[in-house]
């Protein structure tokens, strides 16, 4: 027996000028980028052209991003392979280390779009209360995410850059050390 697939019809949404299209599909909300800025044109074309072609999409199968979406290890790979000739080889080596040590035990099986910057937030607070790193560490940390993330917005992957709404921690003063004791 197949299962019915279930739809609402999609609505035509703006959003800081771009739109997007809403709609359920089998009880889940979905929200759909376009990349196009609001205006009569693009809204007629989507009514005409866009919808069609996603309901056809839906129905034969062909729509479901997250068995498309790659997980942040599959892309961390193509993102190092990527850079591998923009940066000094003991970058890239230093950059590898941070992500096998800080970033793939916390993200590397999450999928790309399922990064909320709640996640970020906790992920380096932990980083920084828990573990004991220096703020400018996990800044540091934060940074090679953030540019692997940025890396999969530029391939059109997925649509905005949760490192990067994430606020980097503040600068704290480092205690001197006195290395002799009474």
């Amino acid at each position: 027996m197949t299962e019915v697939t279930r739809i609402t019809k999609p609505k035509i949404h703006s959003r800081s000028g771009k739109l997007y299209l809403y709609f359920t599909l089998n009880g889940k909300q979905q929200r759909k980028s376009l990349r196009m800025d609001d205006s009569k044109e693009n809204r007629r074309r989507v009514e005409i052209v866009i919808i069609p072609d996603l309901m056809k999409r839906i129905y034969n199968g062909a729509f479901d991003k997250d068995v498309k979406m790659p997980t942040v290890d599959i892309f961390a790979a193509i993102s190092f392979e990527n850079h591998k000739n923009d940066r000094k080889a003991v970058t890239t080596k230093d950059y590898l280390g941070i992500y096998k040590k800080h970033i793939k035990p916390y993200f590397g099986s999450h999928r790309l779009n399922k990064i909320k910057v709640s996640e970020i937030n906790g992920w380096k607070n932990k980083l920084y209360n828990e573990i004991g790193l220096s703020s400018k560490r996990v800044n540091e940390i934060k940074k090679v995410f953030g540019t692997i993330l940025q890396d999969a917005i530029e391939d059109e992957i997925i649509e905005s850059n949760p490192v990067r709404k994430s606020k980097a921690l503040p600068k704290h003063e480092v205690k001197e050390k006195d290395p002799f004791d009474l």
